[in-house]
Order: C-alpha cells, then sequence, then structure tokens
C-alpha cells in the first residue's frame, strides 16, 4: 500500500493536461448529478473542451493546477485545480474554490486526497483567502464523506427543477 510519504505534490504544467484530461474524464460519471439528463458522452466532451481551456483560462483567472504523483517512480495518480481569490457573492469574503480534483480509482480510499486538500488549504491561506470551497454531487457519497472529514460543512443547498421543453 503507499503511504503519503511516498507521494509529492508539484506544480501541475502544461505537460500534465493529457493526464489530467484523461483523469478528469474517468472520473466525470459520479460528477453528474441525478436530475440531470446529460449522458456521459456529453459530459465526457464538456470535461475534455474545459481541460483544454485550462492555459487559456490560467491567463485570465488566479488558476492553479497541482500534481500529486509517486516520488520513486514519478508516476502522476491525482490532481486538484483551485480558483484563488474569488469573492463570496453573499459577504464579499476572499476564497478558493476547488475547481475539480481526482485521484486514480487504484488510489483511492488510501486517504491520498488529504495530502491535495492540504496543499489546497495551504495556498488558500498564502494568498490570504478566508475560506475553501468546493461543490459536491449528492450522488457522489465518497466525496462528500472526504469533504467531511477534511472539515468541511455544507453552507446551502442548490435546488433544481427540471423544467418541460418545447418540442
Amino acid at each position: 500500500m503507499l503511504d503519503r510519504k511516498e507521494c509529492r505534490i508539484r506544480s501541475g504544467t502544461e505537460e500534465d493536461l493529457p493526464f489530467i484530461k484523461k483523469l478528469a474524464v474517468l472520473a466525470c460519471e459520479t460528477s453528474i448529478p441525478p436530475t440531470r439528463n446529460a449522458p456521459v458522452f456529453k459530459v465526457r466532451a464538456s470535461v475534455e473542451q474545459f481541460i483544454n481551456m485550462l492555459p487559456q483560462i490560467a491567463l485570465t483567472l488566479p488558476l492553479r493546477t497541482y500534481i500529486l504523483e509517486v516520488i520513486k517512480t514519478k508516476e502522476k495518480i491525482g490532481y486538484i485545480i483551485l480558483l484563488l481569490n474569488q469573492l463570496e457573492p453573499s459577504t464579499g469574503e476572499k476564497q478558493t474554490i476547488i475547481q475539480d480534483y481526482a485521484l486514480l480509482p487504484q488510489y483511492r480510499g488510501k486517504h491520498l486526497w488529504k495530502l491535495l486538500l492540504e496543499k489546497a488549504e495551504e495556498v488558500a491561506i498564502e494568498n490570504g483567502n478566508f475560506y475553501l470551497t468546493g461543490l459536491v454531487t449528492i450522488s457522489n457519497k465518497a466525496s462528500f464523506v472526504t469533504a467531511e472529514k477534511f472539515g468541511f460543512q455544507v453552507e446551502r443547498y442548490q435546488v433544481v427543477k427540471k423544467l418541460p421543453q418545447n418540442q
């Protein structure tokens, strides 16, 4: 079993984009809320498009990407994408938003996610942000449990109503 001491977090580069895209597409199915009708192939295409746009987005927004890798082999096993210095709409307080994060399936459940979230917290504090926030799909129980274990609290609920469509 891989121990957290055998891993490191480093800043992501453009060379990491194929890995991030592959893992994001693999993990995207757990992020589709049960209230949505989006077919998986459309969600995958949307995820790929977002990852392809990361270099351009990073030019205009304070976006940071970090890679979790095994020190000995340099195998990439996870990533986290952060959006820094965002203002919370109702209070105006600065926060860092976890835009996305994922681990390869074989490394889930081994507490390596803590390394990614610890890095997010460290970066948020360094940037003078008051909060670390993120969205978790209600059906993704594992991510919700992970967030709670790390000290996140539910702050608000997003409600959704599917509307009839004109044919």
